[in-house]
């Protein structure tokens, strides 16, 4: 028995390719069964545009937890699929199941009936900002027990979840569950994995005891997994799995693509280029927005937007959730102004080094610190500096400095003060206590959030060419924070480089 289990949007030219090519010429009850763990609809440079649409036709074409626009976006975009969405444990208080989800689904395959079901993360309140407000995420493993069950009981030889958690909680499903979930097949981490015991692997080919396999992202990786499956005195069980990891289909330098693919990703792009084809600035080096960068390290990007926003909104500290900077800014959140003291923005530094997957890692202006990612969490932040710079430009000059140094260097750099207040700016997202900031919830907003603007909507502001010129005095501030020059025909120069604000990188071992 064979399937293909998968992850995100990129490279689908050869994802498709390959993927449909595994199912050419073979028999409906022959084909591989193709399953996705979430993670579709958004974030995008075209999601933040068309709210998810323009992957529908891709993922039909193929064959998600998605709350990013909420539930009746997310509905709404379910009923286009040709394919079930499949989430049991999410629920409004009348305990609906949320988004027109179904709880679990039994497929026919090879002589098998398999019961597939789908679990959420019990982090999902922390990371999606518009789950609806009455809704709930129960706990895993008793939903899990009572589906699997269930599914046996309506005629299913064997059991998969499909989860989008994180490793642990899929660790302690399995556990707990290894009489009732034959494997689980999890989004939610980043990096392709397989988890079991009694294993053998010899170039990416594992074997054995397998119970969890993870996929990737961005349809760089997919898995392809074969269940040897045995009967025995009227039970049926998974005997040996076996798992061949496809960990980044980039990587050869010829490989066949899907043409079909490329005429829906045409249609996709002329839709966009009506929005969005339009020049903002120029980049006089690559700027650097790749989703496993920005959430482990500084990067020019993160330094150019963060150094933009405390200029535009005249404040001491801007912190940038490195999530929302994926793809270039997909989410065009409003920002809010908070005063905090020191010792709030040392404990909301260390959350930011705690975990690096779900986009807390920080990119900053105005501060520098030096991080030792081998300590226990809440115990990496060494040093954190308030930083300021004589220069019009912030992000040209180096911020890693000792006082005693500041006159050659026209920057001053003074520890933060636990007992000081200081002026930070930071998306609504995490001001709202989303990614692990709850100490930021009750903090009062210093203006109006609703007068405020988005990174997307900052970088279009300054980036304007001077014949529609805005004269705002904030976004003059903004401009001179990053601006270097303009191009023959009058678009902004920008040229950020990583400067040592954060010492010796983050590294941290994902758990």
């Amino acid at each position: 028995m064979t399937f293909y289990s998968t992850i995100q949007t990129q490279l689908l030219g050869r994802f498709s390719h390959d993927l449909r090519s595994a199912k050419s010429g073979l028999i409906d009850d022959e084909k591989p069964l193709t399953v996705f763990s979430g993670d579709a609809f958004s974030p995008s440079l075209e999601s933040s545009v068309m709210k998810g649409e323009h992957i529908i036709p891709v993922l039909n074409h193929l064959l998600v937890d998605n709350f990013d626009f909420g539930e009746d976006i997310l509905s709404a975009l379910s009923e286009q699929c040709t394919f079930r969405w499949l989430l049991a444990n999410a629920v409004h208080s009348d305990d609906r199941l949320l988004a027109s989800a179904k709880e679990h689904l039994i497929l026919r395959h090879r002589g098998y009936n398999i019961g597939f079901f789908g679990l959420a993360g019990t982090d999902w309140p922390s990371n999606c900002q518009h789950l609806p407000i009455d809704s709930r995420i129960l706990d895993p493993i008793p939903v899990a027990q009572r589906v699997s069950r269930l599914l046996r009981s309506n005629g299913a030889d064997l059991v998969i979840a499909l989860t989008h958690m994180r490793l642990e909680e899929d660790i302690k499903l399995a556990e707990a569950c290894s009489e009732d979930v034959d494997l689980i097949l999890g989004g939610h981490d980043h990096d392709p994995l397989v988890h079991g015991s009694h294993m053998s692997a010899v170039n990416d080919i594992f074997q054995g005891k397998i119970k969890i396999i993870k996929s990737g992202m961005d349809f760089k990786s997919y898995s392809i997994v074969h269940l040897h499956v045995f009967r025995k005195d009227g039970k049926t069980g998974v005997e040996n799995v076996k798992v061949h990891l496809m960990r980044d289909i980039s990587l050869p330098k010829h490989h066949p693509e899907d043409s079909v693919i490329h005429t829906i990703l045409s249609s996709i792009q002329s839709r966009m280029a009506t929005v969005i084809d339009k020049p903002v600035l120029y980049a006089a080096i690559p700027l650097d927005g790749r989703s496993s960068i920005v959430r482990t390290t500084e990067t020019n990007l993160g330094n150019m937007i963060a150094d933009a926003v405390r200029a535009y909104y005249d404040v001491d500290i801007a912190l940038i959730n490195s999530g929302g900077l994926r793809y270039i800014l997909p989410f065009d959140n409003p920002f809010v102004v908070k005063r905090l003291p020191g010792r709030t923005i040392l404990s909301a530094l260390e959350n930011s080094v705690s975990d690096i997957v779900d986009g807390r890692f920080f990119q900053l202006s105005g501060l520098s610190i030096k991080v030792d990612s081998c300590r226990p969490v809440g115990s990496r932040i060494l040093t954190a500096c308030l930083v300021r710079s004589h220069s019009s430009i912030p992000s040209l000059v180096p911020q890693t400095v000792h006082p005693m140094n500041a006159h050659e260097t026209g920057v001053t750099s003074t520890p933060l003060n636990s007992d000081a207040q200081y002026t930070v700016a930071m998306v609504n997202f995490i001001a709202e206590g989303f990614d692990g900031y709850t100490l930021f919830r009750d903090a009062p907003v210093i203006g109006n959030v609703h007068a405020s603007c988005g990174e997307g909507t900052l970088l279009s502001e300054y980036g304007c060419n001077k014949g529609e010129d805005k004269t705002d005095a904030a976004i003059d501030r903004a401009r001179a924070a990053v601006v270097v020059g303009r191009t023959e025909n009058s678009l902004p120069i920008v040229r950020p480089h990583v400067q040592g604000r954060i010492e010796n990188g983050i590294h941290l071992a994902s758990h």
